[in-house]
């Protein structure tokens, strides 16, 4: 400490002597009773160049892991030299070259203390210093090229004991890999089973919702209703939300807000940025789909009426529909509404080949379509809900086309596809006899809703219609499309279907106590390939279907209890729900010759305590993202979905929050 104590009794000692004996050796020098070169300080005599407790002055401490060199605090120099306060090798340093304050000329080495006209050997200039850019982690392999923490410098490279399992060090030095993943060899990848994420498993998954910490009564649903994959591997995700909302392991924290929110995030779950859609009303999502220079395409509805976003007219009575374009910057680039005296939903989009958008849905009133440039123009309409389809203009929202599939009844579409003929379908249902392009699709036995599929031409033209009632007498039977998705030669319908159904002319009994889902393939010209159901001991809920570059089918849903698609147990056998109800993942291959409905080439299932439900899928490259929402937990056995303050945790006063999945095909 450069300090010692001098104890009164001491003091009185070395005076006796002094008066008695006149032995001067023990008297202190100077006053307070410290000798020469220290000074007292709070009772002790201390060394002010190198006391880090009294460092130039009494009571004045140098930080910890600091020493006092001169009186000044500096840095532990060890086998180096203090000077000037900092720590000096003496040998190497041309500003104390052999010796503190001994300057070399300017632009010359100090090498082996002595100025010098240039590094010798393998050795560089860097800084004014001759550096060994083979060995020196602070430059290595050239000057200021520092190695990341933990690294060594070896032949002029920065090298990592281990890039192949170091999730810290992950292929190269310093490059990290993300919480829900691992290093193997030398790759960021998820938490699966195995080295290579099996068909159905999650790749990564992220939460939407609260912070866990909001008073019960002042709680809201977060509910994702659309997904979509960039060619890039971007995730864009549309969910309606309310409150303080928290988006992904970033915790951000984005406000208070009644409306809807796009997170993108990027192939690997990392948040990218935040859109918000929101007025002085209420605003709905329902899909979303990506432009090709980056921008999206968004479809819904809202009540507001004034203040709207994308300078949407304001809502003529209760819901209009509307259509937009956002850019990665959140900036509106264009809004078309359909407006009426009652509701309008929009619910579905696809995107034409000729970079067209197509649009569905159905209205409750004479519709108006107010396009974002041109005249407004009425949709044709009888009377309940009849069904709306439009044809956009992607760069200016013009309106192309528009159809109006009407009847006496209530006629409902919520699905819509462009097909491999250049036409269109759409699914959905309806609740009385109906004619569509000539064909009569004949009512459910009791007022109950029937399932449909309609093909329409390029022109939005109605070509045919299909319907697929119900023959039972209960109320509670329904059959219901869900949606529809283009293959080679037709396309596949995903619905849902309780009690008897007539299917071509057939009756067939579904599960008479909870809800089936019915899978179907159509040709182009309406007739049916093949079908079956996917049921099990349980209720089902459907999600979606997709077709994929193979032609096989992936579908998404809810089951309740067991389910059996006939997948063989390596490639996930029979599901089995936890207590709310489990989200399922199947893919089936159609058969060439449609003699048999197909099993499940795999299926999958995401656990936990609480319910989940997929709302929608959307293929990327090797994996699917699936949007929706889930409450009381969720866990898919490895890797987390976040969620404050725990890990794999719903909203703790059981409401719904809105849920992504990344997951393996």
């Amino acid at each position: 400490m450069g300090s010692h104590e001098l104890p009164l009794r001491g003091v009185v000692a070395c005076a006796l002597l002094w008066a008695l004996l006149g032995v001067v050796a023990c008297l202190p020098e100077v006053g307070d009773l410290c000798r020469l070169g220290t000074t007292a300080c709070d009772g002790s005599c201390v060394e002010l160049d190198r006391d880090p407790d009294h460092c130039g002055a009494c009571g004045q401490a140098c930080e910890a892991g600091t020493s006092c060199v001169d009186g000044s605090c500096a840095p532990p120099c060890g086998m180096l030299a203090a000077c000037e306060g900092s720590c000096a090798d003496l040998a190497t340093d041309p500003r104390h070259c052999g010796a503190c304050d001994r300057a070399c000329p300017s632009g010359a080495p100090c090498v082996d203390g002595a100025c010098a006209e240039s590094c010798g050997g393998e050795a560089r200039l860097c800084e004014g210093s001759c550096r060994d850019t083979t060995s020196d982690e602070a430059h290595c392999g050239g000057c200021g090229v520092v190695c990341g923490s933990g690294a060594t410098c070896r032949d002029g490279e920065c090298a990592c004991p281990d890039v192949l399992s170091d999730a810290a060090n992950c292929g190269v030095c310093g490059q990290a890999c993300l919480a829900d993943q691992r290093c193997v060899a030398g790759g960021c990848r998820p938490h699966c089973r195995g080295a290579v994420c099996l068909p159905g498993e999650v790749v990564w998954g992220r939460r939407i919702g609260e912070d866990g910490t909001v008073d019960p009564a002042s709680s809201y649903d977060q509910t994702a209703y659309a997904v979509d994959v960039s060619p890039s591997g971007e995730v864009a995700l549309a969910a309606e939300v309310r409150g303080s909302i928290f988006v992904g392991p970033q915790s951000e924290n984005l406000g208070t807000g009644i409306g809807v929110m796009i997170a993108r995030f990027d192939a690997v779950g990392r948040l990218l940025g935040t859109t918000m859609l929101a007025g002085p009303g209420r605003e709905r999502v329902r899909d979303l789909a990506w432009a090709p220079d980056g921008d999206l395409f968004v479809v819904g509805r809202h009540n507001a009426t004034g203040g709207t976003f994308c300078n949407l007219p304001a809502a003529t009575d209760e819901e209009d529909g509307y259509v937009v374009r956002i850019g990665p910057d959140g900036t509106c680039r264009w809004g078309v509404a359909v407006a009426g005296t009652n509701n309008q939903f929009l619910e579905a989009l696809a995107l034409d080949d000729d970079g067209s958008l197509l649009v569905a849905g159905f209205s409750e009133a004479q519709a108006t379509v107010v396009p974002a440039i041109g005249n407004s123009e009425l949709v044709d309409y009888q009377t309940g809900r009849d069904v709306v389809v439009l044809r956009l203009a992607p760069e200016t929202g013009a309106l192309l086309d528009s159809a109006g599939l009407t009847g006496d009844g209530n006629q409902t579409a919520v699905g819509i596809t462009r097909l491999a003929n250049g036409g269109v379908a759409v699914v959905g249902s309806y609740d009385a006899a109906w004619t569509v392009a000539g064909d009569g699709l004949a009512e459910s036995a009791a007022d109950q809703p029937a399932l449909y599929v309609a093909a329409l031409d390029e022109t939005l033209l109605p070509r045919w219609g299909r319907g697929y009632r119900v023959t039972s007498a209960s109320s509670s039977h329904i059959a219901e499309g869900f949606s529809v998705a283009a293959t080679a030669g037709g396309m596949v319908v995903l619905g849902e279907a309780r009690g008897e159904i007539e299917i071509d002319g057939d009756t067939v009994q579904t599960n008479l106590a909870s809800r089936d889902l019915w899978l179907a393939e159509l040709d182009l010209d309406g007739q049916l390939r093949w079908w079956r159901f996917l049921g099990g001991a349980g209720q089902e809920d459907a999600g979606q279907a997709v077709v994929d570059e193979r032609g096989d089918v992936l579908v998404v849903g809810t089951f309740q209890q067991t389910m059996n698609l006939g997948a063989s147990d390596e490639a996930g056998g029979v599901l089995e729900a936890g207590p709310g109800g489990d989200l399922f993942i199947a893919a089936f291959t159609p058969p060439t010759d449609a003699s048999a409905p197909p099993s499940a080439s795999y299926n999958r299932d995401v656990g936990g305590d609480g319910l989940k439900r997929p709302r929608r899928i959307a293929l990327g490259t090797g994996t699917v993202a699936v949007a929706g929402d889930f409450r009381d937990g969720i866990d898919w056995g490895h890797g987390p979905v976040w969620s404050p303050p725990g890990l794999n945790q719903g909203n703790p006063v059981g409401r719904f929050d809105a849920l992504v999945l990344s997951m393996a095909r």
